[in-house]
């Protein structure tokens, strides 16, 4: 059995649950219904139980070789095909990441295919292992690998605020070989719930999924100001490209975290409402959002700052500041977050590193 590393900064997952459709990217591909059962002979062995801290668990089918995951991945694997290598990926995203109909749309871009509308996303709902599940099946027009169409499977499930994106990629006829295994593989997943997964430690939700490498200098430090005194690094959780933690009188702590994600990784108000709800407070409307931020600039680019006080999943007293700084087609998250007196403290500092990353 293969375990996903536990994700130390996100929330609870407890299960799969999603309206699902199947749709074919070049209009004659058969939509099936399928109800696969736990355990299939295209797998190696029946689920068991999780490790301890596993959010995810899932079994491997045969054939399928498991890679070192990349980045925004929480699991990557290869199948062989005669046209090549099928690529297969798991990623999970805080949020919603888009909608059903923008997802599907990227994926068709992908493939060098128009854009679709709600009306054209037609299909049947897909039973795995009792649990629904979105799993599109869409293919180019022309050859984009080698002689052959390019095909992907991909399914997208939505739960407590965690999108998890299921992908197969590759040449249409060896993707066709691993759909029945990849169905199954999708059959064997279990989530897993861990009370130590807080809502304050998620991330905003990325629009898309990030496939390049982080840069090698992270903005901020890139340009000379190095890191703040008091602020130690320490390893980044799972989407992050650095963290900070910062400690208090009387054991008090907070952290900085920064992210990057391609495009506006949902929208200021998704965000700041996304936000808001880590620290127990109630969503705003775009017009209270707008009054609620404050903009400075990072260099010649105008950036967003969130400040904002509430109560951790603990019941205790927390102070979050989140800065948006877009950069390149990409937004940059800079978030500080924990202790009010720590935060309060180290507010200006947090500041100045924001201002220095140009």
């Amino acid at each position: 059995m293969t375990t996903f590393k536990y994700l130390t900064s996100f929330t609870c997952l407890l299960g799969i649950g999603a309206t699902a459709a199947f749709f074919s990217g070049c209009g004659d591909r058969e939509i099936k219904s399928y109800d696969v059962p736990r355990e299939q002979a295209k797998v190696s062995s029946a689920v068991e139980a999780p490790e301890e801290g596993a959010p995810i668990t899932y079994v491997k089918p045969a054939g399928w070789k498991e890679l070192q995951p990349g980045n925004m991945r929480f699991a990557s694997f290869s199948a062989a095909s005669k046209n090549g290598v099928i690529d297969i990926s798991i990623t999970p995203i805080p949020g919603s990441a888009g909608s059903m109909l923008a997802n599907v749309n990227r994926w068709r871009g992908q493939l060098e295919l128009p854009e679709i509308t709600e009306a054209d996303l037609k299909g049947d709902v897909m039973t795995v292992a009792g649990e629904k599940v979105t799993l599109f099946d869409m293919a180019s027009t022309k050859n984009l690998v080698g002689d052959s169409r390019k095909r992907t499977l991909a399914a997208a499930v939505l739960h407590d605020g965690m999108q998890w994106f299921f992908k197969a990629t590759g040449d249409e006829a060896g993707v066709g070989e691993q759909k029945d295994a990849f169905v199954s593989f999708l059959g064997t997943v279990r989530f897993h719930e861990h009370a130590e997964m807080t809502k304050a430690d998620q991330d905003p939700a990325p629009a898309s999924v990030v496939t390049s490498a982080p840069p090698a200098a992270m903005p901020g430090e890139a340009s000379g100001s190095g890191t703040p005194s008091g602020w130690k690094s320490v390893a980044p959780g799972p989407m992050l490209l650095s963290e900070y933690a910062l400690a208090g009188q009387g054991g008090t702590t907070a952290k900085v975290t920064i992210s990057s994600f391609p495009g506006n990784v949902g929208g200021l108000v998704a965000n700041v409402n996304r936000w808001r709800a880590q620290v127990s407070l109630p969503a705003q409307a775009p017009d209270e959002i707008e009054k609620s931020v404050t903009h400075f600039n990072v260099g010649s680019i105008s950036a967003t700052l969130l400040d904002v006080q509430g109560t951790a999943a603990d019941g205790k007293p927390v102070r979050l500041m989140a800065a948006i700084v877009p950069r390149d087609g990409n937004s940059w998250i800079y978030k500080l977050i924990g202790d009010v007196a720590v935060v309060t403290a180290e507010k200006d500092k947090f500041i100045k590193f924001v201002e220095s990353s140009h």
